[in-house]
């Protein structure tokens, strides 16, 4: 095998190899390691024990680990094309200049379909559905979710024209006001977050 290093102990202030290197290292769970003036900067790492694969750090500490399963960063990431096969989970707040989903066409071969995100000035979330009695309840964990004075609810009759009306909303239930003496309707509820700090829409960058 061409190019081969015992990582044991080799110190050198300058090497260039061309072609192939292979680094091993049998006594250690660091098989390499990159040390600057500000300290550790990157390992590579071979431990059983651990599904840390290598880990990359700064003077300010860790910026990018990357496991047998994920990539942990500190650090935001820019990226002109990413394509990833896996469930993506972020922590903070995605910021894009467009978002939308891609997925194959379930029934034209060859084709695609995407959609865009709907935006708008804040964090909304709905619930929507038929409702047939004056009270509609809403999803329990609404209540430390939602900001309740924000809450707009519209209605569309069903099978004949109808008027309906909020009468009242708490953090469990909306009443459904109405003209007729059926209640039949699809109804649509938007609400802001309350766990999220509202968005600053028009702003300048720092």
């Amino acid at each position: 095998m061409a190019n081969v290093f015992d990582t044991n102990d080799i110190r050198t202030t300058g090497l260039t190899v061309e072609g192939r290197a292979v680094i091993s290292g049998a006594s250690n769970t660091i098989i390499l390691e990159v040390t600057g003036a500000s300290g550790t900067n990157l390992q590579v790492i071979d431990d059983p024990a651990s599904d840390l694969i290598w880990s990359l750090s700064g003077t300010s500490g860790y910026l990018f680990d990357v496991y047998e399963d994920r990539i942990d960063t500190s650090v935001p990431i820019n990226s002109s094309g990413t394509t990833t096969f896996q469930t993506v989970n972020v922590v903070g707040a995605l910021v894009a200049g467009s978002k939308s989903f891609d997925i194959e066409h379930p029934s034209k071969e060859g084709y695609r379909i995407r959609y865009g995100s709907l935006e708008g000035p804040e964090h909304a979330i709905y619930q929507r559905g038929r409702a047939t009695s004056s009270i509609v309840y809403f999803p329990s964990h609404w209540e430390k979710l939602v900001d309740f004075n924000t809450i707009t609810i519209h209605f569309t009759s069903v099978g004949k024209n109808a008027d309906y009306w909020v009468r009242e909303i708490t953090n469990e239930y909306f009443q459904i006001g109405t003209s007729t003496d059926e209640i039949d309707c699809f109804y649509i509820v938007h609400a802001e977050r309350i766990d999220v700090p509202k968005i600053t829409v028009i702003y300048k960058p720092l």
